[in-house]
């Protein structure tokens, strides 16, 4: 089976007018979209479009008025590359917790022959709940290059800036950077390190128990910090309102 757990640690790194980082423990599902059922029948605290402590609902993800995932990742290389990717397609992500689902950025690996051809990267805002796919070739995951900030995901992070993306393909360990820079200067970094943890029963109900909900605590994280942020004297950018969604 390709699918698996990630557990790790994320970090954030503000470094620019004020400066502000954290970090603190997490875990994801990373899925192969052809293996959903096995993966779901695990565990019967882990379910697909049902509620449960984890559940998997279709309609979380990229443009689900495609019912089959797998399809809806396939259709966004097509859109923005004119590539007819047929490969396999796994997805480092949250499922929902006790309902409540937020995946700031949802990580699609695409694989050709079992190499590493695209990642597709949904990354949702907050509190707007906009998204926006950006779509990376092998080539463009080594930080050398940069793609152009495509809508506003925080209001302490100004529209004119940068990303650049490290992104190492998911095996026993992986490691995903990205950096907002401005000018030439980095101004903010999140960093995802983790390593990988065999799908199976046991793992699956032992990862629950150590993070009962991941999302919640996502979410909350994100606010408070923003408050932070706020009391610190960080500079407000507001939404410009011209954002179009092109994650579907």
């Amino acid at each position: 089976m390709h699918s698996a757990i990630y557990q790790g640690v994320i970090s954030h790194q503000r470094r620019q007018g004020p400066e502000h980082s954290f970090a603190y423990p997490i875990f994801m599902a990373y899925l192969d979209l052809d293996e959903l059922t096995d993966f779901f029948s695990m565990s019967p605290v882990w379910s697909m479009e049902r509620f449960n402590w984890a559940s998997f609902y279709r309609n979380d993800y990229l443009n689900p008025s495609i019912p089959d995932l797998k399809q809806a990742v396939v259709d966004t290389i097509k859109r923005n590359t004119g590539d007819d990717f047929d490969g396999r397609v796994c997805m480092l992500g949250h499922v929902r917790y006790f309902g409540i689902g937020f995946n700031p950025a949802t990580f699609y690996f695409c694989f050709d022959n079992e190499k590493l051809k695209y990642v597709v990267t949904e990354v949702t805002n907050t509190p707007w709940h906009e998204k926006h796919a950006y779509v990376l070739s092998a080539n463009d995951i080594n930080g050398r290059q940069a793609t152009a900030k495509a809508f506003h995901v925080s209001p302490f992070l100004d529209m004119d800036m940068e990303y650049q993306w490290r992104i190492n393909p998911p095996l026993q360990s992986t490691t995903i950077s990205i950096t907002n820079v401005q000018n030439g200067q980095p101004v903010f970094n999140a960093t995802l390190k983790m390593d990988r943890l065999e799908a199976t029963t046991r793992n699956l109900n032992t990862i629950l128990l150590k993070f009962p909900a991941v999302t919640i605590k996502t979410i909350t994280g994100i606010y408070w910090h923003a408050l932070r942020l706020w009391l610190k004297g960080a500079p407000i950018y507001n939404h410009p309102k011209t954002f179009e969604d092109h994650s579907s």
